[in-house]
Order: C-alpha cells, then sequence, then structure tokens
C-alpha cells in the first residue's frame, strides 16, 4: 500500500544519495593525486588529506559549493600530468572476463564456506 510506496522512495533516494556521494568522492581523490613522497613532512601530507577530506564533505554536503568547486578546478589543473597519467593506466588496464568473474565468485563461495567452518569451531 501507501507505507510501502513511501519506504521505496526512501530507499531509492538514499541510493540515489550514495550513489552522488560516490561519485563526488571519487572525482576529489582524483583530483588530489599528489604522492605522499611530495610532502616533506607528514604534517603536511596529513593537512593535504584532510582538505582532500574537507572538500569532499562539504561538496557532497552542499556547504559553500562556489569555493569548493574552485578549489577543486585549481588542484585539477595543479595535478593534470598525473591525473592525465592516471587514466592512460585505466585505460590499459585488462579487463575482467565472464570466465574470472565466475572463478572469483567460486573461491568466495569456498572461502565464506571455509570461514563458516573456521567461525562454528569458535561457537561450540
Amino acid at each position: 500500500g501507501e507505507g510501502r510506496r513511501e519506504r521505496r522512495g526512501v530507499l531509492s533516494s538514499s541510493v540515489f544519495g550514495m550513489e552522488r556521494e560516490r561519485a563526488v568522492r571519487e572525482r576529489v581523490y582524483r583530483a588530489f593525486c599528489t604522492p605522499r613522497k611530495s610532502f616533506s613532512t607528514i604534517n603536511e601530507w596529513n593537512d593535504y588529506l584532510e582538505l582532500r577530506e574537507d572538500i569532499a564533505f562539504n561538496l557532497v554536503e552542499g556547504i559553500d559549493l562556489g569555493a569548493m568547486e574552485a578549489r577543486l578546478k585549481q588542484e585539477e589543473g595543479k595535478n593534470a600530468d598525473i591525473i592525465a597519467a592516471n587514466q592512460a593506466k585505466e585505460v590499459s588496464k585488462p579487463r575482467a572476463r565472464e570466465d574470472d568473474v565466475f572463478l572469483l565468485s567460486d573461491s568466495l563461495s569456498v572461502s565464506s564456506l571455509s570461514l563458516s567452518v573456521c567461525l562454528s569451531c569458535f561457537l561450540f
């Protein structure tokens, strides 16, 4: 009935929200790709990671969007070479074949079964 339709609406908006957050975070992480070795101290590296997280959070939550987009564009421009190289690596990666996925799912089933057996040993 009506309650079921409302729950479905909440679920679909929740899924959309998670997908949107994933896309925003992927974009931010792609732009903030300066390697750790580029920072002379751990504090500089941590500040960089904190800035990356602040920008991702603010974009997801809709906080100060203009400033966050401007800072993200600045980082994208600064790291354009690294971003292009990373994208080239992604394109050149071999894609999983159906057989590979099947084998992976088989091994996961076996691993899950082994884990269940191991856990049952501890429970009794």
